[in-house]
């Protein structure tokens, strides 16, 4: 992640980025835009644009998830007729308000939703009293965070991605799948081309 800026200093994962980048010898960018925020920060030298390795692992992972993953039957799930969520960032789910508006969203959707739940906002939505409302509604499918075979092939037949994750944001994109990010900010600009990641 060279470069690569969300401009959230408030999220860990900005500060490490940050300081990861200036400690490094060489860096290598996925993206053009990488290369000028470290431009921008003063970093110029051993900077070199390489293109994302994601794409690599996703393709190669992919194919063998396709053939070996058998996660659609056992969740009798038809290809493109399921969106997969997922939501675990801090002000998502400690902040009582936006995980209840998160998951009434996801209720009234009327939409088919397989939600790999995250031990944290599993933990919240017990807490805030939510179980009633998400476990009861017959189109939400709450399942226990997968493997990474069993979750590419999930994300590979889905119709839509719905997510606070700046991973899962360009695992859709590269994978073709419209995304709705359920966050302030989109952490990836380059997603939102072509409306492929609307806010």
């Amino acid at each position: 992640e060279a470069g690569m800026r969300s401009f959230d200093k408030a999220m860990p994962e900005e500060i490490n980025r940050i300081l990861t980048d200036h400690c490094s010898d060489v860096l290598f960018c996925s993206t053009r835009n990488a290369v000028t925020n470290l431009r921008t920060e003063g970093i110029i030298n051993d900077v070199y644009l390489t293109g994302d390795l994601m794409v690599d692992s996703l393709l190669y992972n992919t194919d063998i998830a396709e053939h070996h993953s058998g996660i659609l039957d056992q969740l009798e799930l038809r290809p493109q007729q399921y969106s997969v969520a997922t939501v675990h960032r801090e002000s998502n789910t400690i902040i009582r308000e936006n995980l209840e508006n998160i998951i009434t969203s996801f209720v009234e959707a009327d939409e088919n939703i397989v939600f790999p739940i995250h031990p944290r906002t599993e933990r919240f939505i017990e807490e805030y009293n939510l179980c009633d409302m998400l476990y009861e509604c017959p189109s939400i499918k709450t399942i226990k965070p997968l493997g990474h075979l069993d979750f590419l092939k999930l994300i590979k037949n889905a119709k839509k991605i719905i997510t606070d994750s700046g991973g899962l944001q360009r695992e859709a994109f590269f994978a073709g799948k419209k995304c709705v990010t359920v966050f302030d900010y989109v952490v990836w600009p380059e997603t939102m081309v072509q409306g492929r990641n609307v806010l």
